[in-house]
């Protein structure tokens, strides 16, 4: 069987764009809980970290991931959201749940 690749659009959705929502979302609950401003620093660190998950996603999720980015690699991102909503979602909450998480430790811990 072929494998197809990845176009530059689907790159750049999967390891740009994801990674960068990731970081925005978990400093964002985290600067929320701690009272603060959003942090440079962590939302760098955060990228990172996202970018490290979503690197790895296709060898722990292939099947997923191949549906998204793969076989609908045509579809906007739009059609993409709307098509794979729990993919979207369930990313969103995990992010969400890390930045309160760290945000609530931060917190206790200080």
């Amino acid at each position: 069987m072929e494998k197809r690749k990845l176009t530059f659009k689907n790159r750049l959705i999967a390891f740009v764009i994801m990674p960068l929502w990731a970081a925005f979302i978990t400093s964002l609950a985290e600067s929320l809980i701690k009272r603060t401003l959003l942090n440079v620093d962590t939302m760098i660190t955060i990228f990172i970290l996202a970018l490290i998950v979503y690197v790895c996603y296709p060898f722990f999720s292939e099947e997923k991931f191949e549906a998204i980015f793969v076989r609908d690699s045509h579809s906007s991102f739009d059609c993409k959201i709307r098509r794979h909503k729990s993919f979207f979602i369930e990313q969103t909450l995990l992010w969400l749940f890390v930045g309160a998480w760290t945000g609530i430790e931060a917190v206790i811990l200080f």
